[in-house]
């Protein structure tokens, strides 16, 4: 009886995501994305500062409701850093000059939302406050960006979050970069 309880404990508690480490593993196409920030940054130097994250649950970055007791998912990682080195990423695969000082560029974030909801399906959420400012620390624009994805994946796993959280991160970048009021 004691072994059974304990390999049932153990069992359940393998099957728990909580310390998950962060990945980027978008599943949509990154080319509208890039062409977009190709366009905006015309080969400019641009740097990302640290993005800072605003959530109140730091942890917290995901919750399967399929069944009678919520499941969360819960990382480690920093996700303000994350979201930040991702957004970089995406703009050096733009071709855009990405350096830490002497940039024409600044762009830093609050990161608001992060979040995978999973019932039927996954729904993802990044939301980040986006400020772009000149060399000289003057605004040249500000807006708050989200970015939604849903995906079907077998239940609570940890790549089919990963998946969705990225697939949002690319529609917030997306979002900053297409917007008519950035002129930069």
């Amino acid at each position: 009886m004691i072994r059974t309880s304990l390999a049932l404990l153990l069992a359940l508690g393998a099957s728990r995501l909580e310390g998950i480490p962060l990945r980027f593993k978008p599943t949509d196409s990154t080319a509208k994305v890039l062409n977009e920030t190709s366009r905006v940054f015309k080969l400019n130097k641009v740097q990302v500062k640290p993005f800072t994250d605003a959530r109140e649950d730091k942890q917290l970055i995901g919750r399967n409701n399929e069944e009678d007791v919520l499941r969360t998912v819960t990382t480690k990682d920093d996700v303000g850093a994350w979201c930040a080195t991702s957004f970089a990423g995406l703009l050096r695969d733009a071709g855009v000059p990405v350096v830490d000082k002497d940039a024409q560029y600044v762009i830093s974030a609050q990161v608001t939302r992060f979040m995978v909801d999973e019932t039927n399906m996954y729904n993802g959420v990044v939301a980040m406050l986006v400020t772009i400012q000149d060399a000289k620390g003057k605004q040249l624009w500000t807006g708050l960006v989200t970015g939604e994805a849903k995906r079907w994946g077998r239940s609570y796993k940890a790549e089919n979050y990963m998946e969705t959280l990225s697939d949002a991160l690319v529609r917030a970048v997306n979002a900053v970069v297409t917007d008519p009021k950035l002129s930069l």
